[in-house]
């Protein structure tokens, strides 16, 4: 049984890219620039959202990692009861916006 290439999922969410692109292309990209320019005078001001902003253009976003830290005999647990402690772990880090680990036991 053959499976269609890419993700038909990916391509309902491009909506919006594709409505941008096309203000875009439409004044040649004049606004874009325009925006572009706001954002480096933003940086040069200081401005600490302006500046990771273009980091993570020119640089990519960097990889957040989390530690975890399981005191059950994982080699007991289904791939399910894994799959639960590490979605409820990050869901713990990213709550309680301290980056620490939370405790699984």
């Amino acid at each position: 049984m053959a499976f269609d290439k890419g993700n038909k999922h990916a391509a309902k969410s491009k909506v919006f890219d594709q409505a941008l692109r096309r203000a875009i292309a439409q004044d040649d990209g004049v606004r874009l620039r325009a925006a572009a320019e706001k954002l480096l005078d933003k940086a040069a001001e200081g401005e600490v959202w302006a500046i990771r902003e273009l980091a993570d253009r020119l640089d990519g976003k960097s990889v957040s990692t989390h530690d975890v830290t399981v005191t059950k005999d994982v080699k007991r647990l289904s791939t399910t009861e894994l799959l639960a402690l590490i979605s409820a772990e990050r869901a713990a880090s990213e709550g309680d916006g301290s980056g620490e680990p939370a405790q699984v036991h």
